[in-house]
């Protein structure tokens, strides 16, 4: 690898995990002390045989005053999952958030081939106008795990071999600069949400001087598509929104409902300023469902898209677009000074 701001090759041995029932060796590479808003260049060897061409990635500035992302879930290995990754691209983002159900493997070794062409989709459309490759911030879905809820970690047979953030870990924060923060959690697929709670306290309480606080994975609290009666959507309800509010989250992430939402700022399950929005519902490639008619939905369409955010000091403003550019909805939320 190579710092191209002091152009200097450093060699990095690889930790290698092979599964024989996938008959896929996995390499992994821990970076440290990189800097701040330098672009670094890469190759990837066995032995002295070249795997890879050069590639690069850039890190993100230590006090940024812009960051860039996109949010997506519920994609598949189909064409109109190809075409909208082409489209987020073009946006230059600093990083993807991918809120579960990416490839449908549903936890089954046979079909580690979906990953294969997913991969392949996601390197041929996921690089930057400067050629940068885009990191990815994944959290788990249901379809990631053989029985969807309530499972094991060995449930998630591909998931969590490609996607190892933190080991078994499915829940995780990453800062954003000094412009905010951004919790994954696992909506009860591998851990229940009850035993999250004390994580997400802790976690939203010591961010205290964050301007924005994001969270994002896979069920909705509120959905767009199915009924509020849904027992995963309840078992979410029950435990998670007051948590959010009295906590100071500021804005969530939602999937699994392949369609498109935003809510009304929520609070105390009602519409109120100082609420939460929710955004979703994850759509970015599957076919979009129906959309039904709720108090807290202040948008709501059966359309394909992606999520795109422009994050700055003052605020966060979002964008909901389509594979052709089209903006479908766009909000604005006031980041705070704490």
């Amino acid at each position: 690898m190579t710092n191209k701001n002091k152009n200097v090759p450093t060699k990095i041995q690889s930790t290698v995990q092979c599964f024989s029932e996938i008959n896929r060796c996995i390499h992994e590479f821990k970076l440290t002390d990189l800097i701040p808003a330098k672009v670094y260049e890469f190759k990837i060897f066995s032995g002295r045989n070249e795997l890879t061409e050069n590639k690069k990635f850039k890190t993100l500035p230590e006090s940024a005053t812009e960051l860039t992302f996109i949010d997506g879930g519920d994609l598949s290995t189909s064409e109109a999952a190809f075409k909208l990754m082409q489209k987020a691209s073009t946006f230059n983002p600093d990083f993807v958030l991918l809120g579960g159900d990416i490839v449908y493997d549903n936890g089954e070794i046979d079909n580690v081939g979906l990953w294969d062409t997913w991969l392949s989709h996601w390197e041929r459309a996921m690089t930057t106008k400067d050629g940068h490759m885009i990191p990815i911030i994944a959290a788990i879905g249901n379809h990631e795990v053989k029985g969807g809820w309530h499972k094991e970690p060995r449930d998630s047979t591909l998931f969590l071999k490609f996607f190892r953030q933190e080991g078994d870990q499915t829940y995780f924060l990453r800062k954003l600069s000094r412009l905010g923060i951004l919790m994954i959690l696992d909506s009860g697929h591998i851990k229940t949400h009850d035993s999250q709670i004390p994580w997400i306290k802790k976690t939203l309480t010591e961010s205290t001087s964050v301007p924005l606080k994001m969270i994002a994975y896979h069920v909705p609290l509120f959905p767009s598509v199915r009924s509020s009666n849904d027992p995963w959507v309840s078992e979410g309800k029950k435990y998670w929104p007051k948590v959010f509010e009295e906590n100071g989250a500021d804005v969530v992430f939602e999937h699994h409902d392949h369609a498109l939402k935003r809510t009304h700022p929520i609070k105390d399950n009602k519409v109120h300023p100082s609420g939460v929005i929710y955004l979703g519902d994850g759509c970015m490639g599957k076919s979009p469902r129906d959309v039904k008619k709720e108090w807290y939905l202040a948008q709501a369409k059966s359309i394909e898209h992606f999520w795109l955010g422009k994050l700055t000091k003052g605020e966060l403003y979002l964008k909901a677009i389509g594979a052709n550019g089209e903006v479908f909805d766009e909000v604005r939320i006031k980041t705070k000074t704490r």
